[in-house]
């Protein structure tokens, strides 16, 4: 299928990289019937055109399907301009806005989606589960919410799980309600969102079985970079001290990135 967001993203990056004047020649030896002068922002009828050949995999389209990570190789740009994480391309969702969803982004076993844990929903008071530590506060800072970001991943866990829409937030006491309703055991807060807990850490254990490590757990640069204007001008994230306090908290080893075997035991994994 087509994705919106990585189209999109993919899209952009192209526009932007030709408008910056980066990797030019690369990206003409894939263009066919599209001249490098109308690939620039706001050109509606270059978007469309791009999506058909997207879809077909013709010409600048077969890179572009590949998303902004290997565009970034194919077209020997710096790979830090290539908004994603783990291949995965970047909602619009800012980090610097939402400094929970940076958390999140970085740690979720897909990349940089806003469905794993939708912080951003959070800060705007949509998502009821305060009980859970998921409650809004200083949306630019991570410090101390580290344990809320986990959370509600754990809750996205089972949402995923029961094929539950992530945006509709039910009360925890509706949604535990429903959950036990319709497999018939008999969950409480604890052990359900234990359920989470242990989803989140088999994703993890596969993915370090594939080859993913901590070194893969961070945003591209493009997307920490300091702005200078905006209403998240000047916002500068410190993601490694949060990064390793989330880490203590989900017990994953900080060398390797995986879930350490005491954990895995309690969860029953092992």
């Amino acid at each position: 299928g087509f994705d919106t967001i990585s189209g999109g993203v993919s899209i952009s990056f192209l526009i932007y990289l030709v408008e910056n004047n980066l990797g030019i020649e690369k990206i003409k030896q894939h263009l066919k019937d599209i001249n490098i002068e109308e690939i620039k922002w706001g050109n509606g009828e270059l978007i469309l055109k791009l999506i058909d050949k997207i879809s077909m995999r013709d010409g600048i389209g077969d890179v572009l399907a590949e998303g902004v990570r290997i565009m970034a190789e194919k077209f020997e740009v710096d790979p830090e301009l290539a908004a994603h994480v783990k291949g995965l391309e970047m909602p619009m969702h800012d980090p610097r806005a939402y400094a929970g969803q940076a958390l999140t982004y970085m740690t979720s076993c897909v990349g940089a989606s806003h469905e794993k844990c939708d912080w951003f929903s959070v800060e705007m008071g949509s998502v009821p589960y305060t009980n859970l530590r998921i409650k809004p506060g200083d949306n630019q800072k991570i410090d101390r919410r580290e344990k809320g970001v986990m959370a509600l991943q754990d809750i996205r866990a089972i949402d995923d799980s029961a094929v539950n829409c992530n945006f509709r937030n039910p009360e925890l006491v509706d949604f535990i309600g429903y959950i036990n309703a319709a497999t018939g055991f008999n969950y409480n807060k604890k052990s359900l969102v234990k359920v989470g807990e242990r989803i989140n850490n088999i994703k993890r254990v596969i993915s370090c079985k594939l080859g993913i490590t901590r070194a893969d757990d961070k945003l591209a640069g493009i997307n920490t970079r300091v702005l200078q204007e905006g209403k998240i001008a000047g916002i500068k994230l410190d993601l490694e001290h949060n990064l390793k306090r989330y880490y203590k908290e989900r017990q994953w080893d900080w060398e390797t990135g995986k879930p350490t075997e005491e954990k895995l035991k309690e969860l029953g994994i092992l």
